[in-house]
């Protein structure tokens, strides 16, 4: 298609035909690789959760979906909290398993993040909800104005069956972590189920990083977390 453009459009007026070209190249692919969840599917430049590609984000949900379900044993009626919500990557497939009595809450310290999942997942589905809290992360949200060991979850106590915190503490230090567990601790409801992704620092992941052959190089020591770079902690650091 692209050579048949080029082919019949006069030189000078192909830069005008690239936007609408890559806007209906990609609706067109979107559409394929998600089906009805097409509208839900950020662009690439919004991707600052995890791997930039669609059908990385396509494999991403599908594996959290898996671990949510299968694993923690989800079920289409509980109630859930999901912290680090991020640009919906985690959360699209979930538009079609929860149930009417089932609904989901997200808080993300990332403006972008948040109100693109309102504006696209909140409108069509109710039942998912998205909260931005002004939390400061070097990388993420320089400008917050709250530190995360200061920050409440805008929930009562036992709230939710069930917390999620993707790639959460893996950008956090220790007193922030210990404040968040506290805060799961005291949203979940009694027999309620947590999924927390975390750095496994053990013989074998230290051993690659001292030989310089881990794809994370934690080499700074501040006595409570090994981080990658001292003048943004908040970006990867690993608890110890």
């Amino acid at each position: 298609m692209k050579s048949v453009i080029r082919a019949l459009v006069p030189k000078p007026l192909l830069p005008a035909f690239r936007r609408p070209y890559n806007y209906v190249r990609d609706k067109l692919f979107l559409n394929k690789l998600f089906g009805h969840h097409a509208s839900m599917i950020p662009p690439l430049k919004l991707m600052h959760d995890g791997p930039v590609g669609f059908e990385e984000f396509k494999t991403n949900g599908e594996e959290f979906f898996r671990y949510y379900t299968e694993l923690c044993d989800f079920k289409p009626y509980e109630r859930m909290l999901d912290v680090g919500s991020g640009i919906g990557r985690k959360t699209f497939l979930l538009t079609d398993y929860l149930n009417g009595e089932g609904s989901y809450e997200g808080l993300d310290i990332v403006k972008t993040s948040v109100d693109w999942c309102t504006e696209r997942i909140t409108r069509k589905h109710p039942r998912f909800k998205f909260q931005l809290i002004d939390v400061c992360n070097r990388h993420y949200n320089p400008t917050g104005r709250y530190k995360a060991s200061e920050n409440r979850f805008p929930f009562a106590d036992e709230s939710f069956d069930f917390v999620v915190l993707c790639s959460v503490f893996t950008h956090m230090l220790a007193e922030d972590v210990e404040h968040y567990l506290c805060e799961v601790a005291r949203v979940l409801k009694t027999g309620g189920r947590c999924f927390i992704t975390f750095f496994l620092l053990n013989e074998s992941s230290l051993t690659l990083m001292r030989a310089n052959k881990s794809s994370i190089d934690l080499n700074i020591n501040l006595g409570s977390c090994l981080v990658g770079n001292a003048s943004d902690p908040g970006f990867c650091p690993g608890a110890l």
